[in-house]
């Protein structure tokens, strides 16, 4: 457990690593130090009176999260199809339950259209009572929402996000300016909406957002370790005393609800299932983060995702990705589902958030073990996977590994033409420059296979596992 201001927040973890509890106590750390009693089930805790703050989370044998109880929202229960893409989202009201359809390329589809209906180009054109138009580079243009709304967005010769204009009834409602550094981060906002002016500055460290700043006043964000969830904020005014706030997140890291010191909530939202505010039901203080690594711009709707826009409506970027196929074969797709995965770069998403374990790594390629001989481990949930014991960059770390892996000629996303042998040779060649240390497991059941091992020794740990998978890789 933790203590937030006023706030003791007290949080129960699956085999798998998976948030499955969560509180927010009014009740100080002592009272809770019961928890730590073996004899005692802290998850009889959640629904106790003196918590203004609980959830309960329940997975699927897949590992998909299928429900949730909370207090503040309500019962919520989500359904998938057989590849993970998340149909439906059900509140138990017709009012705000949703339902999705998509193409064989995980594009959005209206219930009016068939199933067989494809996409061009991954571009969608219409979604609803929106209209979108791209230019030559795969851009989004322009956006028409309805009869009266109209958005227009211009970018810079590296495809990002510079002006932005909303009109609607034909009359300009609001503008925005976007100003980026040499490593592609955006470093300054400048926004009008009708007639309210707004300049912000923001200070990184490395890829998360660490501060922003505003004539007379400054916001300081503090993360989970190893995470892009937030864990709380520091605002200060001039000529004020500071003013710290704490976060109240979700499975995958989104925050519903922040506390002041006093742990009284002063910002709490509902949203649909792709991100966007339904609604705020307290909105006493600004709060403009969403899904873990995005930044809310009210100007445009759209949230600010590190190197691409997101936009919550559709479930998708406006541009293309700018690390190309190495993200996926759909070059403006999000995640298979909102609800398990994340991605804070905008670049590749990551099944399932960096807490408790970090992000873990599969060190045979999963897309490849099928056809090379190595079944058992092209599982998400059941084959070995490489967990680091420095939490802190593993995200980045991940991504590393499957640019080494690339580099030495194993595509992410497309079939390897060599045998085996020259699989597992690539492998171990892309793994040689990374003396990180960490734990080989089975995702699902926690079972650990190895401790304190490289990535590479867990790749060849990986392929000895079974008798069977020494004769087909030909290694042990």
């Amino acid at each position: 457990y933790r203590s937030q201001g006023q706030l003791t927040s007290c949080f129960g973890y699956d085999a798998m690593g998976r948030k499955s509890w969560q509180f927010a106590s009014t009740l100080p750390a002592e009272k809770l130090s019961q928890i730590h009693n073996p004899g005692i089930n802290p998850s009889l805790l959640v629904e106790h009176a003196y918590n203004p703050i609980h959830r309960r989370y329940q997975y699927d044998p897949a590992g998909e999260l299928v429900r949730t109880l909370d207090k503040l929202r309500g019962e919520i229960k989500y359904e998938y199809e057989a590849n993970g893409q998340l149909h439906s989202r059900d509140t138990g009201r017709l009012v705000d339950s949703e339902e999705f359809r998509y193409d064989a390329a995980a594009n959005r589809l209206n219930f009016n259209t068939s199933q067989f209906d494809q996409v061009k180009d991954n571009r969608i054109r219409q979604w609803r009572d929106q209209e979108y138009t791209y230019d030559a580079w795969g851009n989004l243009i322009e956006k028409s929402s309805g009869i009266s709304k109209q958005q227009t967005f211009s970018y810079d010769c590296e495809n990002r996000l510079v002006r932005a204009e909303t009109r609607v009834d034909g009359k300009l409602e609001s503008t925005g300016h976007y100003q980026y550094d040499s490593l592609g981060r955006r470093v300054a906002k400048h926004s009008e909406i009708h007639g309210q002016t707004e300049h912000k500055r923001f200070l990184w460290q490395g890829l998360r957002l660490l501060r922003e700043e505003a004539p007379g006043q400054s916001r300081l964000y503090v993360y989970e370790p190893g995470s892009y969830a937030p864990l709380a904020r520091v605002d200060q005014a001039e000529g004020e005393e500071q003013k710290l706030y704490y976060f109240h997140t979700d499975q995958i890291g989104t925050p519903l609800e922040m506390t002041d010191a006093d742990g009284r909530i002063v910002w709490q939202a509902r949203y649909k299932a792709w991100g966007s505010v339904e609604r705020l039901e307290v909105n006493a203080v600004e709060q403009n983060l969403r899904f873990q690594g995005q930044y809310f711009d009210d100007e445009t709707g759209l949230h600010y995702n590190t190197f691409r826009y997101y936009d919550p409506q559709v479930g998708r970027f406006v541009t293309q990705d700018p690390i190309g196929l190495s993200g996926g074969n759909n070059l403006y797709h999000y995640a298979p589902n909102p609800s398990g995965w994340i991605d804070p770069w905008g670049w590749m998403a990551f099944w399932k958030p960096l807490k408790p374990d970090g992000m873990g790594h599969h060190p045979f390629p999963r897309a490849h073990a099928n056809t090379h001989g190595f079944p058992e481990l092209g599982t998400k949930l059941d084959s070995p996977s490489w967990f680091p014991n420095e939490l802190d960059g593993s995200d980045v770390l991940h991504k590393d590994f499957h640019d080494a892996i690339k580099k030495e000629g194993v595509p992410f996303n497309k079939k390897f033409s060599g045998t085996p042998e020259e699989l597992v040779g690539k492998l171990n060649k892309a793994y040689e420059k990374f003396p990180q240390k960490g734990t080989l497991k089975i995702p699902r059941t926690g079972e650990v296979l190895a401790k304190n091992v490289t990535v590479g020794e867990a790749l060849n740990k990986s392929i000895g596992k079974g008798s069977n998978l020494k004769a087909a890789g030909g290694c042990g």
